[in-house]
């Protein structure tokens, strides 16, 4: 996904899905709260924000363990609310999973999920649902990740207009052994209007990006049809974001028709993009792990 940025309580809120670990074969560790220099103090009610801003603007330059342990910091103040309380914890869990400590992310944004839920006039789960469904799905847990997005999808109409929410359930259905085209050839309306849907006839290859990722999942588009149709972006690193878009989905497309081999070509590919903070670079990295695991048996 790409990363969303929004205000919450006076906070940037980071909204991302990232991590590194295997696939399958994933060994539980404990990890270390990572120490970060002592901050002074900043006033009454003032600490915990002045935490988080020092951990967004870590997370901001890809310093994921500093980020942490400031989030982890501000978390020990009694000047958050419940709801900042839950932003923060999801936020931690962001770093968790970028660090590849998927156990620790899972346990954030449950955290994060069960803290909404305890509040009054909070009936939603927040963006952790969708964060802990990506991070079961980096961990192999393919049911929990489909339990996870459907629910999202369902509480969250909105956001089930999110192209790459859509895809992320087709990958984690069609993992866990559910059909997951249907999701993905009934959601045209649901994701670009009605008029070019209409003219199109719901075919996805000719529409906006990523709708040409949804007709190569559909056998619309041939890989080189679909490549030929990555935007260029507007700046160097917008571009390289949409090829590792484009790769990462013609490894999992391969991987899941059973051809290991083409589909790791594509996965290095995705991580010679260098785009750190896309949950597809993520994924890239979980497959190669996890090809790199199954040769040695």
């Amino acid at each position: 996904m790409r990363a969303e940025r929004g205000r919450a309580l006076a906070w940037r809120v980071m909204c991302v899905v990232l991590g590194m670990h295997l696939f399958g074969c994933v060994t539980v560790q404990e990890h270390a709260v990572p120490v970060v220099p002592s901050l002074p103090d900043a006033g009454v009610g003032k600490n915990a924000a002045v935490r988080v801003q020092k951990g967004l603007q870590e997370a901001d330059a890809g310093n994921w363990e500093p980020a942490m342990g400031y989030f982890s910091d501000a978390l020990s103040y009694a000047d958050l609310t419940g709801l900042e309380r839950a932003v923060v914890l999801n936020n931690r869990g962001v770093m968790q999973q970028r660090l590849g400590w998927y156990e620790g992310a899972v346990a954030d944004f449950s955290a994060a999920i069960k803290m909404r839920a305890g509040l009054s006039g909070v009936n939603l789960p927040g963006r952790a649902l969708f964060n802990r469904g990506v991070a079961h799905y980096f961990l192999g847990e393919y049911a929990a990740a489909m339990n996870d997005l459907e629910q999202f999808s369902l509480q969250y109409p909105s956001e089930r207009q999110t192209p790459y929410t859509v895809l992320w359930l087709y990958l984690a259905r069609e993992r866990s052994g559910s059909y997951g085209r249907y999701g993905l050839s009934s959601s045209c309306r649901s994701l670009w209007s009605q008029e070019a849907c209409a003219h199109k006839s719901g075919e996805f290859a000719h529409l906006s990006w990523p709708g040409p990722l949804f007709a190569l999942h559909l056998e619309q588009l041939s890989a080189e049809e679909m490549l030929a149709r990555v935007p260029r972006g507007k700046t160097e690193r917008q571009g390289k974001e949409y090829l590792c878009d484009a790769y990462f989905h013609l490894g999992e497309y391969y991987q899941l028709r059973g051809a290991s081999s083409q589909a790791r070509e594509w996965w290095q590919k995705a991580i010679e993009t260098g785009m750190t903070h896309l949950s597809e670079y993520t994924g890239s990295q979980l497959g190669m792990q996890r090809g790199v695991a199954l040769s040695l048996f």
